[in-house]
């Protein structure tokens, strides 16, 4: 009987047997290495894990320990750091399955609230996203006239932002967008939301200097 290890991917718990394990084990370490030149390897590679834990509890359906297949079917989904280095097309990766309508584009798209783009909650900047809308300033536009007119804008804000949830990690940004969910997408979101922060830090630093002075 093959042995059964438990893990930890992403703070979800998975158990596998152990050639299952050591496949994952070594893709891992394999990322590690890879993304370790990353000043923002820890967020990249706790995102990727989350992932993984996704796809494979997807792949094993009811069954309680994941298998060999179950994780080639994840690593699969995400492409390896070889593919990745050699900038591979999404396409050309061996056996790529996506969850989702692919023939569209649309993968796994959800509906998410924008922190990155809002001005209250990200509400539009969510459905923007969502719609593949470019400015969100046309949907905030559209909510303002349709409260002065009599309509109920502000109610279906409030309801909009009651019932989706924010777009906390990688994952959820390229779900917002109906982009794959793969190596190169979660480190360029993951990059890009530490970029936005940087940027806003140093425009609120400029800010509160011209008012200093």
């Amino acid at each position: 009987m093959n042995k059964i290890e438990y893990l930890n991917l992403g703070g979800l718990p998975i158990a596998a047997d152990a050639d299952a394990a050591e496949m994952l084990e070594n893709y891992l370490m394999d990322l590690d290495q890879y993304f370790g030149k990353s000043e923002y390897a820890e967020e990249i590679i706790s995102d990727i894990e989350l992932r993984m834990a996704e796809l494979i509890e997807e792949k094993m359906g009811s069954r309680k320990i994941a298998n060999i297949d179950d994780v080639r079917y994840a690593i699969n989904v995400m492409g390896t750091a070889d593919q990745f280095d050699d900038g591979v097309d999404d396409d050309d990766f061996d056996e790529k399955i996506y969850t989702g309508d692919s023939k569209q584009g649309n993968y796994n798209k959800k509906l998410y609230r924008d922190p990155q783009e809002k001005v209250i909650a990200g509400v539009c900047a969510g459905v923007s996203a969502y719609f593949g809308i470019q400015d969100p300033i046309w949907l905030r536009l559209a909510i303002v006239v349709f409260t002065l007119t009599g309509g109920a804008g502000i109610i279906l804000y409030l309801i909009l932002w009651a019932i989706m949830p924010e777009a906390r990690t990688s994952i959820d940004r390229l779900r917002m967008k109906g982009e794959p969910v793969d190596l190169k997408n979660i480190e360029r979101i993951v990059e890009n939301g530490f970029d936005h922060i940087s940027s806003m830090a140093d425009k609120m630093s400029e800010k509160f200097t011209k008012k200093k002075w």
